[in-house]
C-alpha cells in the first residue's frame, strides 16, 4: 500500500521580507514584494472590440472595493487594486489591437490543435498592424 505524504503549502514572500501561505493575507498585511513604482501596470490588449471594452470595464471595476455577495468572515472584501498592490493600473490599455470575430472564427474550429492555436494568435492578422517599437517600450 502506498503511504500518503503531506506536502506543506509553500510560503509566499511579500513586502518587508514577510512570508505567509495565503496570498490574500500577505497582500493585505504587507503588500506586494515589488512596489512597481513609478511605472505601475501597463497593459496591452489583443481582442475583439467587445473583448477590449470588457477588459476596460473589468479594470475599472477592480479599482474599487469588491464585496462578497454574502459577507464571509474568512474572506474579507477586496479593497481595490491600487490599495492592495500599491501600484496604479490605468483603465485604458497602452496598446490595443483589434481582431474581428470572423478572423478568430476562421481558425477557432479547426480540428488540428496546433493549426487552430497558430492561426488564432497569428499577429500579422491584427488590425491595425502593431508598432513593434511601441510594443518594445511597454
Amino acid at each position: 500500500m502506498n503511504d500518503l505524504i503531506h506536502i506543506p503549502e509553500p510560503r509566499l514572500l511579500f513586502r518587508h521580507n514577510q512570508a505567509t501561505e495565503d496570498p490574500r493575507d500577505g497582500l493585505t498585511l504587507f503588500g506586494p514584494l515589488d512596489e512597481s513604482r513609478p511605472y505601475g501596470i501597463k497593459a496591452g490588449v489583443i481582442g475583439t472590440e467587445t473583448g477590449i471594452r470588457s477588459f476596460e470595464r473589468w479594470v475599472q471595476w477592480v479599482q474599487r472595493p469588491v464585496f462578497n455577495a454574502t459577507p464571509l468572515l474568512g474572506r474579507p472584501p477586496f479593497p481595490g487594486f491600487e490599495t492592495v498592490f500599491r501600484s496604479r493600473w490605468n483603465t485604458k490599455p497602452l496598446l490595443s489591437l483589434t481582431v474581428t470575430d470572423a478572423e478568430i472564427d476562421e481558425f477557432l474550429y479547426l480540428d488540428e490543435p496546433h493549426q487552430r492555436v497558430y492561426g488564432t494568435v497569428n499577429w500579422p492578422r491584427c488590425s491595425p498592424q502593431p508598432d513593434i517599437e511601441k510594443i518594445a517600450q511597454i
